[in-house]
């Protein structure tokens, strides 16, 4: 469903404080600090409290092969100043009858300032853009 352009590790989207681009080996001690952090792997159905950093790799792999895939686009959210400091993840699932499933998480720091707001919005507008969704 996602077309080529999202297809390489080179895709982003910017938004005015953010980077959404693919998940790197570099990421997986940050994700699993988050994603693995009690008050948000409460909240998810697929992330456990304490997740380990070998995990986040697997899921890491899962995820290029999905984006390379067309098959969804996942993306890990830094601040434009912080480009390799992971602080969120935030993806779509392709479903079928040109559906999607948004799903997302971020470190518990930055919950209450309208980050992850910003990188729904820029998210769904691409998805709007770019699939038959």
């Amino acid at each position: 469903m996602f077309p080529e352009l999202t297809q390489d590790d080179v895709f982003r989207i910017e938004t005015p404080r953010l980077w959404l681009r693919w998940p790197q080996l570099p990421d997986a001690q940050a994700i699993a600090d988050f994603a693995g952090h009690p008050d948000v792997a409460k909240m998810t159905a697929s992330w456990n409290v304490g997740v380990s950093a070998k995990e986040v790799v697997r899921r890491i792999g899962q995820t290029h092969d999905m984006n390379r895939a067309g098959k969804g686009l996942r993306l890990v959210m830094t601040f434009k100043g912080k480009p390799g400091q992971a602080i969120g993840q935030i993806g779509i699932d392709a479903l079928p009858g040109n559906r999607l499933s948004l799903g997302y998480h971020m470190t518990p720091d930055h919950w209450n300032r309208g980050v992850m707001s910003e990188a729904v919005a820029a998210l769904i507008k691409q998805a709007f853009l770019l699939t038959p969704a």
